[in-house]
């Protein structure tokens, strides 16, 4: 389940506060953030932890990564963090324990220098890098229904792209062609109950239907790091799966066999991992998976607790992999799934979608 049907379905969100779990004989409470957590407690694999100090305003106000764990990538002698990360959270609009409107914002991948890049009264989702990293294509309802919508790195030049009319006609979740020409994205233009998967020219011209799916919908288009296929999920078959096509639309190709009423496989990115990063419920709770091109050699990497792992993204560097924990903070894996999750967005009730730049 990707950011809209959360946002769609938000009254089923469970409240994690002061529940408790037993761990080796021993209660433990368990956590979503460190919100979750009495002070100085903070929230360290889903469970309240420790003596240290809280993240409840002080580690984002600095700037400065809040690494819940006792291993940092220096320490287990993993490449560095590099980039920049894009992302959508709601730390400067949420009113009490109430979920905000959701504004873009970037950070360093070691948690520094983080920038907010738009400012509406409007949800700002789904943000994602050009390949030359000078430009962030997004989704905006700031003019009614969402709308793909392009800015500069630094949040300036906002224009919107699509221009698709009507309501309540969607244009969502676009993602970027590596040779930056052609943007692929999600809408229900010529059919107001199914999404189909469109691209359109990086100018927002020439849309094209490229599945014309008249069963179920298809979300969360990626492509290739070559620009020739582009991944996404569909329930077409009932359930959500993985598929591939070419990015003409052609040789439609399923890569993933989940689909069950209880477990659904979907949210994959591609561009630029030689191997796709998708979530699964097919162990539980959603979590993240890597599988070969042609859909072999499945691996999870994420762990499986009570907290759902979402909208999984490469490191341009393919050494890690960026996600949504829950609805409240943006964490970063080593690719192997070998090392401790590093938490490097928290705040607010909700940090999710990120698109990891270089």
């Amino acid at each position: 389940m990707g950011l809209t049907d959360l946002l769609k379905n938000i009254g089923r969100s469970i409240a994690l506060t002061g529940l408790l779990y037993n761990c080796g004989g021993e209660e433990k409470e368990g956590c979503q953030t460190d919100y979750d957590c009495r002070e100085p407690r903070v929230c360290v694999r889903g469970y309240c932890e420790g003596e240290g100090g809280s993240n409840n305003s002080n580690s984002d106000d600095n700037n400065t990564p809040n690494n819940n764990s006792s291993n940092n990538n220096n320490s287990d002698n993993l490449p560095p963090l590099t980039g920049k990360i894009v992302f959508a959270s709601d730390i400067d609009t949420q009113q009490g324990d109430n979920f905000g409107l959701t504004e873009l914002y970037s950070i360093n991948a070691d948690g520094s220098d983080r920038r907010r890049l738009t400012n509406h009264s409007a949800m700002d989702v789904y943000p994602n890098w050009s390949p030359d990293e000078e430009k962030i294509v997004f989704s905006s309802d700031r003019d009614g229904p969402r709308k793909i919508y392009v800015m500069d790195a630094d949040g300036s030049n906002q224009t919107r792209l699509s221009s698709s009319t009507g309501f309540p006609i969607s244009d969502d979740e676009p993602s970027w062609s590596p040779d930056g020409r052609r943007i692929a994205f999600i809408s229900d233009r010529e059919n107001d109950v199914r999404y189909n998967v469109y691209v359109m020219d990086s100018d927002g011209s020439n849309p094209q239907n490229l599945t014309n799916n008249k069963q179920g919908n298809d979300f969360k288009p990626s492509w290739s790091p070559d620009g020739n296929e582009i991944v996404f999920h569909s329930s077409r078959a009932g359930y959500n799966d993985i598929y591939k096509m070419n990015s003409d639309g052609r040789n439609l190709q399923r890569l993933t066999f989940d689909g069950t009423e209880q477990n659904h496989a979907q949210e994959p990115s591609w561009f630029p991992g030689q191997k796709i990063v998708f979530i699964s419920t097919r162990e539980g709770t959603q979590t993240i998976y890597t599988m070969d091109s042609d859909g072999s050699n499945q691996r999870r990497i994420g762990l499986v607790d009570y907290s759902a792992r979402l909208d999984p993204c490469w490191s341009p560097d393919q050494n890690y992999v960026a996600f949504g924990f829950g609805t409240g903070q943006i964490r970063i894996i080593p690719a192997d799934g070998k090392g401790e999750e590093q938490v490097l967005a928290g705040g607010g009730r909700r940090n999710a979608v990120p698109s990891w730049g270089p």
